[in-house]
């Protein structure tokens, strides 16, 4: 995955969640929401800090069918190695980009 912090930026798609009292989920942008099997696409989930976080956290994104069948996942720290979310200033939009195969 690859991840890029800027100031401010563009996505697709508002959606405020925030997680515990730490970090809001503040918007993402899906690649392309049609994809064949085997193919691929991707997920920036764009998260800002509301506080200094304490540690390190694990994101990630599950795809599932109706039945509960996996389709595809990424599982990672979040933020990267070479931006974890520990580093994560308050305030400060981050994208953190999520690819996703499907079976």
């Amino acid at each position: 995955h690859e991840i890029y912090v800027r100031p401010e930026l563009s996505f697709r798609t508002r959606q405020e969640a925030i997680l515990g009292d730490a970090i809001r989920l503040v918007g993402y942008r899906i690649g392309s929401p049609v994809v064949d099997p085997g193919q691929g696409t991707t997920l920036t989930l764009v998260w800002r800090a509301e506080r200094p976080l304490m540690g390190d956290l694990t994101g990630f994104v599950h795809l599932v069918d109706g039945a509960g069948n996996r389709l595809a996942q990424d599982d990672h720290v979040l933020g990267g190695q070479a931006n974890p979310a520990v580093d994560w200033m308050p305030g400060v939009l981050v994208e953190d980009r999520y690819r996703l195969f499907f079976v």
